[in-house]
């Protein structure tokens, strides 16, 4: 897929980023020529390149909850895709449980 046919293809995209982030990593790993995520495995320390990876929240309050990261590769980079009304200062801190590489 050309630049132009990329960016025209996900230009208006925007009106439901939930439903559309899976299909547009997708489509931007092939158009960056990389490898595309792994299935998620049950053992979350072999999850080392996928959707939906899971991370224990740190609250304000010291308390925990679970969630995940969009799109995660271990050593590598972390992609959570946020709606745009979220201010920075707003969101949770996380930590991922170590596991072999």
């Amino acid at each position: 897929m050309a630049n132009d046919d990329f960016i025209k293809r996900w230009k208006d995209s925007g009106a439901s980023e939930r439903a559309n982030y899976g299909t547009f990593l997708t489509e931007l790993c092939d158009f960056l020529e990389v490898p595309q995520p792994n299935p998620t495995k049950s053992d979350v320390s072999k999850n080392a390149y996928v959707f939906e990876r899971d991370v224990t929240f740190q609250l304000g309050d010291g308390s925990t909850s679970i969630g995940r990261i969009d799109l995660y590769k271990r050593e590598c980079f972390v992609l959570d895709r946020q709606e745009s009304r979220q201010i920075a200062s707003s969101r949770p801190r996380f930590t991922m449980p170590c596991g072999p590489s």
